[in-house]
């Protein structure tokens, strides 16, 4: 998988899962709580799907280099690390342009993609939890 120099060769550490799991968790009750700006809202839910990828590469044995266009490589890694459909790859690649849309044009965010977004990271995050209990059920 190594790709162009964005991803390389490292093992996962201890109690790096747990962690990024807890994480997953902590960005996904944010999320999903509405007293929270639409905004915030939708990045905790990016973050919780970018944080699924991020760790499903790292048990397989890589980690992103910190470069552009490492979000895209990470998502994309989903593919082979997990199996995830190319359709739910495109829409976490939309979802991470909307980000970025809100970061440097603070552009509104309907509550229809915070729904959507929140819908689509809590499926991915129970998607990685049993994908886990396989890959790394000692994590």
């Amino acid at each position: 998988m190594e790709l162009s120099g964005h991803v390389s060769r490292e093992p996962l550490t201890s109690g790096e899962v747990a962690r990024f799991q807890e994480s997953i968790k902590e960005r996904l009750e944010d999320a999903s709580n509405t007293k929270n700006s639409n905004r915030t809202r939708l990045e905790q839910a990016y973050h919780a799907i970018f944080s699924c990828a991020w760790i499903a590469l790292r048990v397989d044995g890589y980690r992103a280099n910190s470069m552009p266009g490492h979000h895209r490589v990470v998502l994309e890694s989903m593919a082979e690390t997990m199996g995830t459909a190319n359709s739910d790859i495109d829409y976490f690649l939309n979802l991470s342009r909307a980000r970025g849309l809100d970061l440097y044009e603070a552009m509104p965010v309907p509550d229809s993609d915070v729904d959507d977004a929140i819908e689509a990271a809590t499926e991915l995050a129970e998607k990685l939890n049993e994908w886990l209990e396989v890959r790394a059920p000692d994590s």
